[in-house]
């Protein structure tokens, strides 16, 4: 599994790190850029997508909450199979909307971390747990 330094910090859904925590930074990540062309960091939690429609649940989340994600997590996201002319023209422009980091990363960095279609994984420095629904996730995080 990726490798993260470890906290005291645990996530049960509807316990989320508080913003004192210590980040989840897994290895390489700091190779990656944000939305923004920042270095991708850690943080006390990361929610990592590996297709559009964990990408939709996400973003759908954050938007209603962008202080909080800015505060407190990272969201991770797998541009790997969108093809580069589409990426650029339409959907890095459409993140660069969003004021929170979004650290877009290709496959060989999420290779570890086993895919579920329409599901999300949270990660902190003590759980790594699947999510399905914008309800779940809500929660989780707040």
């Amino acid at each position: 599994m990726i490798k993260m330094i470890r906290t005291g910090c645990a996530l049960l859904l509807g316990i989320a790190c508080g913003a004192w925590a210590t980040p989840v930074e897994p290895e390489g990540l700091s190779r990656f850029q944000t939305q923004h062309q920042l270095q991708c960091q850690g943080a006390p939690m990361l929610i990592v997508s590996h297709d559009q429609a964990g990408s939709e649940m996400v973003l759908s989340v954050l938007d209603k909450q962008p202080t909080l994600a800015r505060q407190q997590l990272l969201y991770v996201v797998d541009r790997s199979k969108v093809p580069g002319l589409i990426f650029s023209w339409f959907v890095k422009p459409a993140l660069k909307k969003r004021d929170y980091p979004i650290c877009l990363v290709d496959n060989t960095f999420l290779a570890e971390l086993e895919r579920h279609e329409a599901k999300v994984w949270l990660i902190t420095a003590s759980e790594s747990i699947a999510v399905g629904d914008a309800a779940s996730l809500a929660q989780a995080i707040q």
